[in-house]
């Protein structure tokens, strides 16, 4: 499986911030993992935009990370890449994305909002939408973890998804350093006053949370998509804090790769995919052999022929074997309780040696 993050943000191998996610992906789908990295300058643009060109097509599941970022430098660099994305995400592949600050579609230009990202945002399915607000809170300096509760209500997560905490942690403060707008698909208090100054960043709101979305866009094709924050790594903060971040958040991230790894198009998921109906006929047929071992088919039997003979017959059945009452039934001009039972098992025997 061919796993293309699509990452143009980092400039520099320590600029990248989704190396744990990167991890935890290659290692739960033991797949091959490829970073698109932006366009260097010495090098040649065309042999750039063909490698490009080739990763996005033999890629089976596409991760976008902060797309606003890929659409502004594809708009000016690659236009033509945005297509081949979007078509790909039509034709239903896979995708894992967490969309950042800016990835509003409002706050774009109109020319990379009509070229990029109405088109990308179009292809996955979704409608981004402005910070909203709820409930009022107000801002707690003390706190600088900022992590959130899963309830079955808030979420179509399935419960497997989340840590046995329930919790997920998104280890970005600065999303709450920005302005209302700026982010998609993130609630927040009513009145709630963002952080703006630079003393603050590690401070945190309480009752802002990003909104998850994870759905199907079809039958066999997963889309995960959230706001920014939970797959990031984990780093330290203003004033020596830890914020935990992807490596918390493990058990969540392999359950959505998982999720998204069976529905890639992949020889090997095609060829579970066609074998599944031999799998499920095999499975009723262990289940119809462990019956009939058990007994269970012959009670069952047995509870139906002694209503059929009570129907014909009215009496009293006695304690008959099955294969007595199926004497019966099939000599029934003589009644149940008139059979000898020695009898019955003589012309049963016989009926048996015939056969043979």
């Amino acid at each position: 499986m061919n796993v293309l993050i699509f990452d143009l943000y980092p400039e520099a191998p320590s600029d990248n911030r989704h190396s744990e996610f990167e991890d935890i992906v290659c290692t739960t789908l033991r797949c091959t993992v490829h970073r698109l990295k932006r366009f260097q300058n010495g090098e040649s643009f065309d042999v750039w935009l063909e490698s490009a060109r080739s990763a996005i097509r033999d890629a089976n599941l596409i991760v976008l990370l902060t797309p606003w970022r890929m659409l502004r430098y594809l708009s000016e660099h690659a236009d033509e890449l945005s297509g081949i994305i979007c078509d790909k995400l039509r034709a239903g592949t896979p995708a894992i994305v967490e969309l950042g600050r800016n990835d509003a579609i409002a706050l774009h230009p109109a020319s990379v909002a009509e070229k990029a990202a109405e088109r990308i945002y179009s292809a996955l399915g979704i409608k981004l939408f402005p910070i909203r607000v709820s409930l009022p809170r107000a801002i707690n300096e003390n706190a600088n973890e900022y992590c959130i509760t899963i309830s079955p209500e808030d979420s179509v997560l399935r419960p497997e998804y989340i840590d046995p905490d329930e919790k997920l942690y998104v280890n970005q403060p600065m999303l709450l350093s920005c302005n209302a707008g700026t982010y998609p698909m993130v609630e927040a208090p009513l009145g709630a006053k963002f952080i703006t100054d630079l003393d603050l960043l590690t401070s945190s709101i309480p009752g802002v949370r990003p909104t998850i979305m994870a759905y199907k866009k079809s039958r066999s094709t997963f889309q995960f998509i959230s706001s920014a924050g939970i797959l990031h790594d984990g780093y330290e903060a203003l004033g020596g804090f830890y914020v935990r971040g992807a490596a918390e958040n493990r058990n969540f991230i392999a359950a959505i790769a998982l999720e998204a790894g069976r529905s890639a198009d992949t020889l090997e998921n095609r060829a579970l995919r066609a074998y599944e109906p031999f799998i499920r006929c095999e499975r009723a047929a262990g289940r119809i052999l462990l019956a009939i071992s058990n007994g269970d088919v012959e009670k069952v039997l047995v509870g139906k022929v002694k209503v059929k003979l009570k129907e014909i017959y009215k009496g009293d059945l006695g304690r008959l074997t099955l294969l007595e009452m199926l004497e019966s039934f099939r000599a029934k001009s003589q009644g149940p309780c008139s059979v000898n039972c020695s009898t019955a098992k003589v012309a049963s025997r016989d009926r048996i040696l015939q056969i043979s």
